[in-house]
């Protein structure tokens, strides 16, 4: 069963200041959820659940001859340090450009190299199945031949993280059973985009961490028919674990399309996620009802009335989700969960 969320948001941008722009980008909506995940038999309906969120973000850039630099910030953070979630500069060499600080990594395809603030449904691969994704600190390599661009990004491996003092793992989850220890190697992640005229930009991403034990792969494809855009990605990620004496690896796949129609006055949007994993223990399902630890669908439909221009768009978003979980009994059950939300978003 799918699960239908309305969006509303509000984003805006400021003006450039000499050889530095300021943004300010943010959405704001208001959120209607029918809490199917939390919906129980034998139990009373917790029904319908209404909530208001913003996601306000700086964004600061700029540029001296060659030299850039940018900083994101999420005003929303309790700390400065949380706040700030990507910190580079980056050195052009001619052919070659140098990226330093803290980046987005190169892995999750297209949906994370197109992810921004007003981003309100992602592909919810857990955390002990991907790597990267999110920000982190790193050097990155670009090259550019012709309208190709190789990368080739350096970062800290994944740990291994204990849930007790004596670095134990009383439970089974796949942070407590990594190879690496406490301090991993470097990991590298490649990345490859290109450019096939007229109308798409393939890409292919690896990325090999936890000592070398673990690959993940992405392909993907982006495309732009005038008013129609896109894109596609397919994510195969082999994660290698040690349980006792035993060398396990879970198979994640995950697929992830974006479809786009531009017309003078709106945007529709339509969005579609999913992820399975194979694992060697035998789970065929999430865990529990939050942790989307096996297995999660999402269809996300979108409309954005664009006649205000960029700077102030309202929008209403209808998103499904739906999940197999494990009940009290062992048995897998289907949730579904619905939301509505409408909102604003733009950038001044």
């Amino acid at each position: 069963m799918k699960l239908p969320l309305l969006i509303f948001g509000i984003a805006a941008s400021a003006h450039a200041v000499g050889e530095t722009n300021i943004s300010f980008n943010y959405n704001l909506y208001l959120e209607s959820n029918d809490e199917g995940f939390e919906k129980q038999e034998g139990l009373a309906d917790p029904g319908r659940t209404h909530s208001i969120g913003l996601n306000p973000y700086l964004e600061f850039a700029g540029t001296q001859e060659d030299l850039s630099w940018t900083v994101y910030f999420n005003v929303d953070s309790e700390a400065v340090s949380d706040g700030i979630e990507v910190a580079k500069a980056t050195k052009k060499f001619g052919s070659l450009t140098v990226h330093a600080g803290k980046d987005y990594t190169h892995s999750g395809g297209w949906d994370n190299e197109n992810a921004d603030y007003d981003v309100n449904l992602v592909n919810q691969f857990t955390s002990d199945y991907v790597f990267g994704g999110g920000a982190a600190k790193l050097v990155q390599l670009d090259y550019q031949l012709g309208q190709h661009t190789l990368s080739l990004q350096l970062t800290d491996d994944v740990v291994k993280t204990s849930l007790d003092g004596d670095g134990s793992c009383p439970e089974v989850t796949r942070n407590c059973l990594r190879y690496s220890g406490d301090k991993g190697q470097p990991a590298f992640l490649f990345e490859y985009v290109g450019i096939l005229p007229p109308h798409f930009q393939p890409l292919l991403q690896i990325a090999s961490y936890d000592n070398g034990h673990s690959l993940e792969t992405t392909v993907g494809v982006q495309f732009n028919f005038f008013t129609v855009t896109g894109y596609l990605d397919y994510v195969l990620n082999k994660v290698g674990y040690q349980l006792g004496d035993e060398d396990l690896v879970d198979t994640m796949s995950a697929i992830t399309f974006d479809l786009r129609y531009q017309a003078p006055k709106y945007v529709l949007r339509l969005k579609y996620v999913d992820f399975d994993v194979e694992q060697d223990t035998n789970i065929s399902a999430n865990s529990d009802r939050e942790s989307f630890d096996d297995n999660h669908t999402g269809v996300q439909l979108g409309f954005d009335w664009t006649a205000y221009g960029a700077e102030f768009t309202p929008y209403l978003e209808l998103i499904q989700i739906s999940q197999d979980v494990l009940d009290n009994g062992g048995e897998e059950e289907t949730l579904n969960e619905m939301s509505l939300i409408a909102g604003v978003k733009g950038s001044i």
